[in-house]
């Protein structure tokens, strides 16, 4: 196997030729790992803003963690200037 600079590798240079890259180790699998993470994180997060008492401040805490799992700053821009009111 060559590198891209066209040496070749030595034994610490990487996988043996013809080895397959595991799943968990491509760009799409990290990708794909911490996505789970971050969605069980904020099923977590609203399943217990659910449970609490204080509908106004779950709902508060409940758009910032959609909005952080989103992480879009066009789109919190845009909510942010959604007018809101609360009772």
């Amino acid at each position: 196997m060559r590198s891209l600079g066209g040496g070749k590798r030595g034994r610490r240079g990487g996988r043996a030729e013809g080895m397959e890259t595991p799943s968990s180790l491509t760009r799409a699998g990290i990708a794909k790992q911490v996505h789970e993470a971050s969605r069980q994180r904020l099923l977590a997060i609203l399943a217990g803003v659910a449970a609490s008492m204080d509908t106004e401040a779950a709902h508060c805490e409940a758009d910032e963690a959609l909005l952080d799992y989103i992480d879009d700053p066009e789109i919190r821009a845009a909510y942010d200037a959604v007018p809101k009111w609360y009772a």
